[in-house]
């Protein structure tokens, strides 16, 4: 299970925020070590110890992607700029 935690350092007023739980994103069997919100903060993507990287939706908390990573445990991940490509790092380079 892994704790998506949202945090707003500025409020629209001018006011700061705590950081509160916006939701939690069941799916990997394993240690989650890569994340990345995309630039436009609608996606995040994870990669974990147990070879796979998912691409979730913020607004749902909905995995929409799974991918199988056949080079060992993931250890990080990360979007292009376009947001139309991920780069992973793996055990196995």
């Amino acid at each position: 299970m892994m704790t998506l935690v949202g945090l707003c350092l500025v409020a629209p007023c001018g006011q700061a925020q705590e950081a509160k739980e916006r939701a939690v994103l069941k799916g990997h069997a394993k240690q989650t070590m890569g994340l990345e919100f995309s630039r436009d903060g609608k996606l995040l993507v994870s990669g974990s110890w147990d070879r796979t990287i998912k691409l979730w939706d913020v607004a749902t908390a909905n995995a929409v992607a799974t991918f199988r990573a056949d080079a060992g445990r993931v250890w990080s991940v990360t979007f292009t700029g376009d947001t139309k490509l991920l780069a992973s790092g793996h055990d196995h380079g």
